[in-house]
């Protein structure tokens, strides 16, 4: 009986260890999240504003003739 009774109540003394073992485990999950999210949104924002600036060149560019022909108008 006494050797049952310590089985039994050895999982508990270990409960607090494996909850935090859980925490640990969730946080650092919770975290490499994060950092994937934030890494894939900033390759998001690079090709949006590489897209950005080579359609504000090729404006700049098509704009180029024209205001040329006004200031020579």
């Amino acid at each position: 009986m006494a050797t049952e009774a310590t089985s039994k109540t050895e999982p508990l003394s270990d409960a607090p260890a494996i909850a935090m073992n859980y925490l640990y485990q969730a946080t650092a999950k919770a975290l490499a999240d994060a950092a994937a999210n934030a890494t894939a949104a900033q390759q998001s924002m690079n090709q949006i504003a590489e897209s950005s600036t080579k359609m504000g060149v090729q404006l700049l560019k098509d704009l180029k003739p024209n205001l040329q022909a006004d200031l020579n108008g």
